[in-house]
């Protein structure tokens, strides 16, 4: 399981009802050994399930975005205005 499914997995909460159906879905899927988009390709998401995994997506890609910008505010990080 690659570094995002396993993300998703820990980190989306599906709510009761349809979510907690389409999620435990995918969860199987990928716990069989299924990559992510095999694991959600094909699955009757609702589509407030699916804004969870944008928006847990998102928050995984932009760990490194975010570590910087926190290093930049507390100036532990110098941006040089050019390089030579």
């Amino acid at each position: 399981m690659g570094d995002l499914a396993v993300w998703l997995r820990d980190n989306v909460q599906a709510d009761d009802g349809p979510e907690v159906d389409a999620w435990t879905l995918v969860r199987t899927a990928l716990a069989a050994g299924d990559h992510l988009e095999a694991a959600l390709e094909n699955k009757p998401l609702p589509d407030s399930l699916v804004v969870k995994i944008v928006r847990s997506t998102w928050d995984f890609i932009a760990q490194g975005d975010y570590s910087l910008l926190k290093s930049a505010i507390k100036t532990e990080t110098i941006f040089p205005l050019r390089t030579e």
